[in-house]
């Protein structure tokens, strides 16, 4: 008999150590009917990772994306803190939330806990300060704690050595307009971020629901400023493990437990294309249900962690139609659109300028883009863009459009100086009146994006680019390319169909006025402008 109990008594020592060594367990031994899968697996190892890298100070930065209901909060915003504070009481945890509710209702489970017998068996240092114990506010007897905040609220006055972010939208609708996620894009850097201690990290954990959601942003953010030239070692550096509720190919994990598309040494196969992500919890057909009765958007955000489809919504893959070699210009019009946002700061809008010519296509005309401009720019930087594409093709280039509202009417006078120095007049297309329904505004260019009468140029350094923001539209961050596009198809597209051989000859030093000339005026209706020096003469 004392040997039986020896054997049990090993055993449950045995139990407390790898409790105490791994999240797995741990969250085990408080649940016992937890069920955890390969994805968990590697959430837990990257936990692990991430824990060690605070008490080494070295600012780890760690996003989990997951499908609602697949067990994310459960591991990250309950079972971490409380292994987290076994091992090391004096840790100080923030929690926060679209709302204070989730949080608060996390720091009670953590306080209680932390009062078990079972718990105290674990970490009889880890114990509850006996005057600060509300759950707003929670420390231990060597000064961690726990802190809950939702979305918004105040955390002055509180330290943190490890901040959990648990989905900071509510829902689809919030994290659809633009005025939340700016709200939440402000509080992150100013007052959720400032209370980090030196050394410590920061765990982004949520469902995808927009690509300007705050992983979004934060993502975007550090690539901007790599671009930039920053050096890497003063950039965040998100680590980010995305887990789709079905697999879009053969997925495999490896000895570190990082998840790859590949065979490769060591690595484990878990699961096949089409495989779900925790079929004891959701099963594949069960996946295949929730996707039938989703937008192809909702799915691809919620589900694969995708905010936008792949192939596009508004513009699709099968819109794009290419050209390998420069086309033959010969007297075909281009014409120039001007998407204007104009200042260098990283959260505004891109200026972008499209050009393109109108080259005969069957019985119509298409549009061969020739050139992009897109940059973050001040005046100057502005007005020389803009004459600098207009010179590249200034033996065939016919008009400008902008879009006429105040922004325009601030620019003009300055364009015009700078096209004067080049001794040269354009002429202008003042019917590009806004609209403040941008799926509206954009619907010629989608017109004619479908009829393929858009060609782009297959090897264009800006190409990758172009394609990205228009499958992306209109849930993505950026729309001046789109805009842009949107201006040059609503300049051309009355216009009618031209011929080479009706064109005439670029204009002479007598000044003969051929037919692209007409076209332009056409373009411009009763506004003819002075047309002197197009061809740059």
């Amino acid at each position: 008999m004392n040997r039986i109990h020896s054997t049990a008594a090993q055993r449950e020592l045995a139990a407390r150590e790898l409790a105490k060594k791994r999240l797995l367990p741990f969250a085990a031994r408080f649940h016992e009917s937890y069920n955890a899968g390969w994805a968990h697996k590697v959430i837990a190892a990257r936990l692990e990772k991430f824990l060690d890298d605070v008490i080494h100070k070295r600012s780890p930065r760690l996003m989990l994306f997951m499908p609602p209901q697949t067990g994310k909060s459960l591991l990250v915003s309950d079972m971490f803190p409380s292994w987290a504070l076994a091992l090391h009481p004096e840790l100080r945890f923030i929690l926060t939330s679209y709302s204070a509710s989730l949080p608060m209702r996390f720091s009670r489970y953590i306080r209680e806990r932390l009062k078990m017998d079972s718990y105290r068996s674990l970490a009889p240092g880890t114990v509850l300060h006996p005057e600060i114990q509300s759950a707003e506010h929670w420390e231990t007897t060597v000064g961690g704690g726990f802190r809950p905040v939702g979305v918004g609220g105040s955390v002055t006055g509180h330290g943190a050595e490890i901040i959990i972010i648990d989905d900071p939208f509510k829902d689809w609708e919030e994290a659809n307009s633009e005025t939340i996620r700016s709200t939440v894009h402000n509080w992150y850097p100013t007052t959720l971020r400032t209370r980090l201690q030196p050394g410590g990290g920061i765990i982004n954990i949520n469902t995808r629901w927009h690509d300007d959601d705050l992983s979004g942003w934060l993502l975007r953010r550090d690539k901007e400023n790599l671009d930039e030239g920053i050096p890497e070692d003063e950039l965040e550096n998100w680590d980010v493990v995305s887990l789709t509720a079905l697999a879009e190919r053969d997925e495999y994990v490896d000895r570190t437990f990082t998840i790859h598309s590949k065979p490769s040494p060591g690595a484990v196969q878990v699961r096949s294309a089409g495989g779900a992500l925790h079929p004891a919890r959701h099963t594949a057909q069960e996946w295949r249900r929730r996707r039938a009765n989703a937008t192809s958007q909702q799915w691809s955000a919620l589900y694969q962690q995708n905010p936008v489809p792949d192939t596009g919504e508004f513009f699709t893959r099968d819109d794009f139609m290419f050209y390998s070699s420069t086309p033959q210009l010969h007297d075909y019009p281009v014409f120039h659109a001007w998407d204007l946002a104009v200042g260098e700061k990283k959260n505004n809008d891109y200026t972008v300028g499209l050009c393109g010519a109108l080259i005969p296509y069957g019985d119509r005309n298409a549009l061969y883009l020739l050139d992009m401009f897109r940059g973050r720019v001040r005046d100057k930087e502005l007005y020389e863009a803009v004459v600098n594409m207009w010179m590249k093709y200034k033996h065939n280039s016919s008009r400008i459009g902008m879009e006429y509202g105040q922004l325009f009417l601030s620019v003009e006078r300055p364009i015009l100086e700078a096209f004067e120095k080049e001794n040269i007049t354009p002429g202008w297309d003042r019917k590009l009146i806004p609209l403040s329904d941008k799926r509206v505004r954009a619907t010629p260019a989608r017109t004619w994006m479908q009829h393929h009468r858009v060609f782009l140029p297959k090897n264009a350094p800006w190409i990758e680019t172009f394609q990205s923001e228009l499958l992306r539209f209109d849930a993505g961050v950026n729309d001046d390319i789109v805009d842009a596009l949107a201006w040059l198809v609503r300049m051309v597209h009355k216009m009618p169909t031209v011929t080479s051989n009706t064109l005439g000859k670029p204009r002479d030093i007598y000044g003969v006025k051929p037919l692209q000339d007409q076209l332009r005026d056409y373009a411009c209706g009763q506004d003819r402008g002075n047309n002197t020096g197009y061809m740059g003469a």
